[in-house]
């Protein structure tokens, strides 16, 4: 009699970690880069940083020679301060008006003719006359104030934001201008805030959504510092010659351990 020996092997399957399947090269850069340029032309006077400072928000970055537009504001200032012609026109004011009510008494008794009332009340209009003139010049003087104040501010310039210094281009003494691409004065980056910003190929752009989350991996050393962002925007306009498009993030300095202008890994 012949057996037949039947071996039941169980097989047990264990469901696969989620892989991060698909990753782009990035690149972490400062959210800003500027070239600071002089809004007039001037002579530099000084620039207190150099390539390599940490700057703060509203720090000044440089001053261009300003000695004749203080002293045309400190004279626009003292002309805000003169009162008195608008003290003297009061006055006038004050004694007209006394002098119309006499006449206006004494018409009524005809003590006096028409022709004097007429006078004083015309001496009371002049008066007050003379009173606007004087507050209107005082209102121009303050506005040519505010105007030479403007001027004078324009002359010192600020750091639009948190960063650091990369280039110096020209030293005091130099001869600066607005004109575009000529004679910047200062590269600056902005540090306190990061762009993080990737380039992907048409065929995915069906699956990269704004709002995703997504995880950055940075380059050697950093790579153990790897943080979770919030795509906050996908280009909706492909680049024709490349077939690409871009998306990214802006994030907080303060919320990553990286520093910026390294490359990275973008995995969905």
């Amino acid at each position: 009699m012949k057996y037949a020996l039947l071996f039941i092997a169980t097989v047990t399957y264990s469901a696969p970690a989620l892989a991060e399947t698909l990753s782009f090269a990035c690149m972490v850069q400062p959210a800003q880069i500027v070239e600071i340029r002089s809004p007039i032309t001037g002579i530099l006077q000084s620039i207190p940083v150099k390539a390599g400072s940490q700057i703060k928000k509203g720090q000044v970055l440089a001053q261009i020679e300003s000695s004749v537009e203080k002293s045309a504001s400190q004279t626009a200032y003292y002309r805000t301060q003169l009162r008195g012609s608008a003290n003297t026109a009061r006055s006038k004011i004050e004694h007209a008006e006394s002098k119309v009510q006499r006449m206006k008494q004494l018409l009524a008794e005809n003590f006096v003719s028409r022709q004097a009332y007429d006078d004083a009340y015309s001496e009371l209009q002049q008066a007050r006359s003379e009173l606007q003139t004087a507050q209107e010049s005082i209102k121009q003087a303050e506005y040519e104030y505010k105007q030479s104040q403007a001027d004078l501010n324009r002359r010192t310039i600020y750091s639009p934001f948190n960063g650091v210094v990369v280039q110096q281009y020209i030293y005091a003494g130099s001869l600066v201008n607005p004109t575009e691409g000529k004679n910047p004065i200062l590269k600056i980056a902005q540090t306190d805030q990061f762009k993080v910003n990737a380039i992907i190929p048409l065929k995915y752009f069906n699956t990269i959504k704004k709002g995703q989350k997504v995880k950055i991996v940075p380059e050697t050393p950093f790579e153990k510092f790897a943080a979770i962002i919030q795509l906050d925007h996908v280009d909706q306009v492909i680049d024709a010659s490349s077939g690409t498009f871009s998306t990214g993030a802006t994030i907080k300095s303060s919320s990553v351990k990286f520093p910026s202008g390294i490359r990275c890994k973008m995995y969905l």
